[in-house]
């Protein structure tokens, strides 16, 4: 007699793939998203902006849940801005899981940050943003970014 055992194992989704597409000034631009749910990350690589303007570059985004920080690496400038999220990972998984379509966002919000004239040492990031964004930004040139609201 041959005993057959059935082994069922418990398979994390983590980390899930997204390709989405946002509309800036009704232009596409193409964006590739990780969203890690056990980590509590999610992680956004902008597709090429060039045809929106001058004033605009490609940037990789790492947001942090559990430290309620976020990054957003300039890779051809060598630059890596960390700033305080108000992001929320509950409602960025429930728009992702309930898209009916590939278009993420009809429109791009537009933030003004003040940027710290001091860079932040390895251990400053450390501190402030916790070891994910410390190694996110490894090797970049690190600075404070302050998200300025309406007035200030």
């Amino acid at each position: 007699m041959i005993l057959f055992i059935l082994m069922i194992a418990s398979v994390s989704c983590s980390p899930e793939n997204f390709r989405v597409i946002i509309k800036v000034d009704g232009k596409p631009v193409n964006e590739d998203l990780v969203l890690d749910i056990e980590r509590k990350t999610f992680l956004v690589n902008i597709g090429e902006v060039n045809h929106l303007g001058p004033n605009w570059s490609r940037t990789i985004n790492l947001h942090d849940f559990n430290m309620n920080r976020l990054a957003l690496k300039k890779v051809d400038e060598g630059i890596c801005y960390v700033t305080l999220m108000t992001e929320n990972l509950a409602e960025i998984s429930a728009r992702l899981y309930n898209m009916t379509s590939q278009i993420f966002a009809t429109k791009l919000t537009k933030h003004v940050y003040r940027l710290s004239k001091t860079n932040m040492t390895n251990e400053n990031l450390l501190a402030y943003a916790g070891p994910k964004i410390a190694n996110f930004c490894r090797g970049y040139k690190s600075v404070y970014a302050h998200r300025l609201e309406n007035g200030e």
